[in-house]
């Protein structure tokens, strides 16, 4: 995951990777893609891929939620980018 406060300065997030694959949890053992977060109401769900197995595994849809308390999580920027 990346993150930035403007959108033209990017850095790398310390708690990487957000969610990893875990082999005690069989539904999502072996990989994680195709993440989409969402905010709704005061927190944000992070919907996301996950396979059982590397080749001819189930896969599956997971889901988790962050609650925000409140605090805004993303910024907007304060102009529009300009095309040159």
């Amino acid at each position: 995951m990346l993150f930035s406060r403007d959108g033209l300065a990017w850095e790398e997030a310390d708690y990487n990777p957000i969610i990893k694959p875990e082999p005690s949890i069989p539904w999502r053992s072996a990989i994680i893609y195709q993440l989409d977060v969402v905010p709704w109401k005061d927190a944000l769900w992070m919907f996301f891929n996950a396979r059982e197995g590397w080749r001819g595994g189930e896969e599956r849809i997971g889901a988790v939620r962050m609650d925000l308390n409140g605090e805004t999580p993303l910024f907007k920027l304060q102009k529009p980018f300009n095309k040159k």
